[in-house]
């Protein structure tokens, strides 16, 4: 049975584990969709953390849309910037890992260590 027809709905701590087994099968259009199901948790940070990460992790040169998803967040934290800088560097994008990390400083954001190992 679905849990949807059950009408238990998912949760802030249901779709970052379903994005990261999206992520898992290789299925970044299914990671999309499930993106666009997440209407109530829209604010989430960790689940839009978990979507920026997804799919960066995604096809070659697919870092437009966690790009997108980065931009139009409420509240950045720290894995934020991490998963997009780290995606660029994943597709050899090594300028705009740099220019995002300047971003990150002049938003006043004090990089940790995850952030400068990417860097």
């Amino acid at each position: 049975m679905s849990c949807l027809k059950e009408k238990i709905a998912p949760n802030k701590f249901t779709y970052p584990f379903v994005l990261k087994a999206c992520n898992r099968i290789g299925d970044l259009n299914l990671g999309k969709s499930v993106h666009g199901l997440r209407f109530r948790f829209g604010d989430e940070v960790n689940v839009q953390n978990t979507l920026v990460r997804t799919c960066c992790c995604g096809e070659e040169g697919g870092v437009e849309f966690p790009r997108k998803v980065l931009d139009e967040m409420c509240k950045l934290d720290s894995v934020s910037w991490s998963a997009m800088i780290g995606g660029y560097v994943q597709v050899r994008r090594s300028s705009d890992a740099i220019s995002l990390f300047r971003e990150l400083q002049i938003e006043g954001v004090c990089p940790d260590e995850i952030i400068m190992v990417s860097v």
